[in-house]
C-alpha cells in the first residue's frame, strides 16, 4: 500500500496536471513543466523529499532541482495515465513534453469537469459551478446504472427550490419508499440536504415499488474534497424516514477531479463508489455521449467552460 506521503504527492501531482490542461485549453498547447511552477508553494517538494530522500545532506538547490525534475516527470506520467484511461474521450495529445489541445469550440464533459475542479479561477460563480456539477454528476451516475435507473438531485441549493421535507415527499412519490417520519428531536427547518446531493434508484421492472436498489451520492468540488469523503452517513439520513428504504442503500462519492491511483483504495473505503473525472467521462461515453444530460445542464456546461477558455 502506498505511504501517506506518496498518496499525498500523487494527488497533488494530479492537481498540477490539471494546471497543464488548463494552460493547453487557453493557448492550444502547454509545456508539461508549466504544472510544476508553484510546487514550493503547494508543498510537493516536502512530500517527495520525505518519501524518496536519497540526497542526504545535499544543498537546497540540488534538492530543488531533483524534486522539480521528479515532479515534471510525474506530471507527464499522470497525463499519459489519463490518455490511457480515456482513449478518444481525452481531448488532449501529448508530444515531446508538450500537451496539445485542438478543440476550438464546444463543451465536452471532460472540459466541464476540469473547470469544476478549479473553483479559484472564478470565485464569483463558484456556487453556480458546484451546483451545475451536482446536476451533471446526478445524471451521469444514473446513466452508469442503465436504462432502469432514475434520479433526483436533492443537494442544496436546488434548482427547483423547496424544503428538505418537500424533496423527501417527492422522492417517496416517485419511489414508493422513503416514507417521511423524522425522529422527535429533529426539525426539518434545520437541514438543507443532510449531506446527500443526489439519489439514484433502479426502478423495479415489474412496477412493484418494493425493495429497490438506491444509491446515495455526495458531491465535492473544492480543495477540501478529501475531507468530505465520509460526510454522507446513511444512518444519519435514516433518522428522517420510517423506513429509509427496504434494501440498505449504497453510498457513492462524485468529484470532478482525477483521483490518483495511490489514493483510490482509501477513497473508496471512506466514500463508497467513487466517480471521479475519468469514471464520469467513461460513463458518459458508454451511455452514448452528452445525450444523457438534459438541455439545461448542457447549457450550464457550455457557459462555464467558456469561462475556462477566457
Amino acid at each position: 500500500m502506498a505511504s501517506f506521503y506518496r498518496r499525498n504527492a500523487s494527488q497533488r501531482c494530479s492537481t498540477d496536471a490539471d494546471k497543464v490542461e488548463v494552460n493547453a485549453i487557453r493557448s492550444g498547447y502547454a509545456v508539461v513543466d508549466s504544472g510544476a511552477d508553484d510546487e514550493r508553494v503547494s508543498g510537493v517538494q516536502d512530500d517527495l523529499a520525505v518519501e524518496a530522500s536519497p540526497v542526504g545532506d545535499a544543498e537546497t538547490w540540488q534538492l530543488d532541482d531533483l524534486v522539480r525534475d521528479d515532479s515534471a516527470g510525474a506530471i507527464q506520467v499522470e497525463l499519459f495515465r489519463r490518455a490511457e484511461l480515456l482513449g478518444s474521450a481525452y481531448p488532449f495529445r501529448l508530444e515531446d513534453g508538450t500537451l496539445l489541445y485542438g478543440r476550438e469550440a464546444g463543451a465536452t464533459v471532460y472540459e466541464f469537469l476540469l473547470a469544476a475542479s478549479l473553483p479559484t479561477y472564478a470565485r464569483e460563480p463558484y456556487l453556480k459551478l458546484a451546483s451545475a456539477f451536482e446536476r451533471v454528476a446526478t445524471q451521469i451516475v444514473a446513466a452508469y446504472f442503465g436504462a432502469n435507473a432514475r434520479n433526483i438531485h436533492i443537494g442544496w441549493p436546488r434548482a427547483q427550490g423547496g424544503s428538505f421535507r418537500k424533496m423527501a415527499a417527492e422522492l417517496h412519490r416517485r419511489t414508493g419508499e422513503w416514507r417521511w417520519g423524522p425522529e422527535d428531536e429533529l426539525d426539518p427547518k434545520d437541514v438543507k440536504d443532510d449531506g446527500c446531493d443526489f439519489v439514484i434508484w433502479l426502478d423495479a421492472s415489474d412496477a412493484r415499488q418494493v425493495g429497490q436498489l438506491f444509491v446515495l451520492g455526495q458531491c465535492a468540488c473544492g480543495n477540501n474534497w478529501l475531507d468530505k469523503l465520509a460526510d454522507l452517513d446513511v444512518k444519519k439520513m435514516a433518522r428522517w424516514f420510517k423506513p429509509l428504504s427496504l434494501v440498505d442503500p449504497v453510498r457513492s462519492f462524485a468529484t470532478p477531479r482525477h483521483v490518483a491511483d495511490d489514493l483510490l483504495r482509501e477513497a473508496s473505503r471512506k466514500g463508497g463508489l467513487i466517480f471521479d473525472r475519468s469514471r464520469l467521462v467513461r460513463a458518459v461515453e458508454s451511455a452514448g455521449g452528452d445525450s444523457v444530460l438534459d438541455v439545461e445542464t448542457i447549457a450550464s456546461m457550455v457557459e462555464l467552460v467558456e469561462r475556462l477558455r477566457a
